[in-house]
């Protein structure tokens, strides 16, 4: 028994031996195929690429793992990053369907692919190893017509929230032209501020389900900024503007007023 496991440890050893033999692309990249898909498409420069994108250090010290963040992780097809086999090339060489292994120097991967300063823990003279696998391709016009889709149904979506809101709160204020809805609550006596004047509130934000999301009074510090400088959401800028001081008033914001597809 001990024998045959002796050998059974030799051969598997062996086998990913041999699955170490990288290839040397004509741009430096060293790589080989796990699995190739010879009925795929490539895709080309400009194109978005959903992908599984993992990669470690020597030691198998894993640094990023997509999976982890997303599981339609895209990034886009651009250009060789840099010399002597860049993950650009790796890419550019994959079907749909194919897992990829590749050999990156770790310094060129960071300075010039991430435009970061390399880890201290990373020698620069090493290589990261990738692996890769393609799941898709689209092209940007496809990725800006899923997106426009996405927002539409967003919208709808809002929309719909947004009445069965108003009429729980038996709110009957008509908005304004940009969308914004202002409740006065308490008549203030003050004056009415103007575009560049500095003001102060106290806040609570909520969502529309009514969960609080944000509130001054829990910093117990006053929000204090100039109107119509931008430094603040564009729904709470038209709403101070329509109170006087020592008003009270509750603004119902759309998102687009607000922090947008965020």
């Amino acid at each position: 028994m001990r024998v045959f496991a002796t050998m059974f440890a030799f051969l598997f050893l062996f086998s990913c031996m041999q699955r170490e033999e990288y290839l040397q692309h004509e741009s430096g990249l060293q790589y080989y195929f796990i699995q190739e898909n010879p009925d795929g498409s490539f895709a080309q420069p400009g194109d978005i690429l959903t992908l599984d994108f993992v990669y470690r250090t020597e030691l198998d010290s894993i640094l990023f793992d997509s999976r982890e963040i997303d599981s339609q992780y895209r990034m886009q097809l651009n250009e060789p990053s840099h010399l002597g086999g860049s993950i650009e090339d790796a890419w550019a060489l994959m079907r749909i369907g194919d897992s990829l292994r590749c050999k990156i120097n770790a310094l060129d991967f960071y300075r010039e692919t991430r435009k970061m300063d390399l880890p201290e823990s990373i020698d620069p003279t090493e290589y990261l190893i990738f692996d890769v696998k393609l799941k898709g391709i689209q092209t940007y016009s496809d990725i800006a017509k899923e997106r426009s889709e996405a927002r539409h149904n967003t919208q709808e979506a809002e929309m719909i929230l947004l009445d069965d809101y108003l009429t729980k709160t038996n709110t009957t204020v008509e908005p304004s032209s940009s969308g914004l809805y202002v409740v006065h609550t308490e008549e203030g006596v003050g004056v009415t501020p103007k575009m560049g004047d500095r003001v102060s509130i106290h806040y609570v934000a909520k969502r529309i389900d009514m969960s609080i999301f944000d509130s001054s009074y829990d910093r117990n510090q006053e929000l204090v900024f100039t109107v119509g400088s931008g430094e603040m959401i564009a729904g709470l800028e038209e709403g101070v503007l329509q109170m006087k001081e020592g008003g009270r008033a509750r603004f119902i914001i759309p998102s687009f007023l607000a922090y947008g597809e965020e």
